[in-house]
């Protein structure tokens, strides 16, 4: 799992490198980094770098209900 940090600048995470994560099956996190109320915008970033490289809604974690996410945590900690 990676998570992406989602400050204006510098972008944590270029769009060509989660093209090729996804490849391998990784899967993400979009983070806006917020220290503010006003920061909390900064998840556009996030999700401009993901759309750009292909990246689908079952790609994204922090997209799931708080159900499916604790059985996908479930899951991969019991294959590790």
């Amino acid at each position: 799992m990676v998570s992406s940090r989602c400050a204006a600048l510098p972008l944590d995470l270029d769009w060509r490198w989660v093209r090729v994560a996804k490849a391998h099956g990784t899967r993400f996190c979009v983070n806006p980094d917020a220290h503010a109320v006003e920061e909390f915008e900064n998840v556009n970033f996030g999700v401009n770098v993901a759309q750009k490289a292909g990246l689908s809604k079952g790609d994204v974690l922090n997209t799931r209900s708080l159900m499916a996410l604790k059985s996908f945590l479930r899951q991969t900690h019991m294959q590790s």
